[in-house]
Formats: C-alpha cells, structure tokens, sequence
C-alpha cells in the first residue's frame, strides 16, 4: 500500500480517465477516495492531535482563567484547598458570596 494524496488524485484520475484508462468513478472513490480520508483522518488524529495533547495537556492554561484574566485584567487566585467560610467552591476556583441581609 502506498502513500497516496487525495487533491493529487483529483487531477490525476480524471485526467487518466479522459486519456482512456480502463476504470469507473466508482472504483476511483471506493478504492482510491475513501481509504485516503480515512488515513488521513487517523493519521491526522494521532499523529497530531493526540501528539499536542500529550505534550500540552497539563501545561496548557485553562478557559476559565484566561476568560477572568481577559474580563478582570487580573489571573484568578491560586486555590488553596481550604474550606473557605462565604464562598463556593467551583472546580478549584473560589466564587466570593454575598452574604444575605
């Protein structure tokens, strides 16, 4: 099996077949077309984006600060883990809490 490029293969087949090669649009998609999408699908996926994904995941920073830091003009504050008295704790952030009147 060899390495094939689907956009080259869209001049090429149709060319051959205007020269008079022996062969149908059909055999062009289901043996030529369609294997190369799904190689490149699963190449692509694997080779690149599973690749930054594993090289970028714990480093990357997340929506949630970089939403505050573009609204607020500030980084969110570390989490400490403590229990902390008028505030909720929302997946590591603290979210201040107006008490009642």
């Amino acid at each position: 099996m060899g390495f094939e490029h689907s956009i080259v293969n869209m001049f090429l087949f149709p060319s051959g077949l205007m020269l008079g090669g022996e062969f149908s649009i059909g055999d062009y998609f289901i043996w030529n077309e369609i294997p190369t999408i799904v190689g490149n699908l699963v190449g692509g996926i694997t080779f690149v984006g599973l690749t930054l994904y594993a090289t970028h995941a714990r480093t990357g920073t997340s929506a949630t600060s970089v939403t505050r830091t573009a609204i607020c003009g500030r980084p969110p504050p570390k989490p400490d883990h403590r229990p902390v008295s008028g505030a909720l704790r929302v997946d590591d952030d603290v979210v201040e809490v107006a008490p009642i009147r």
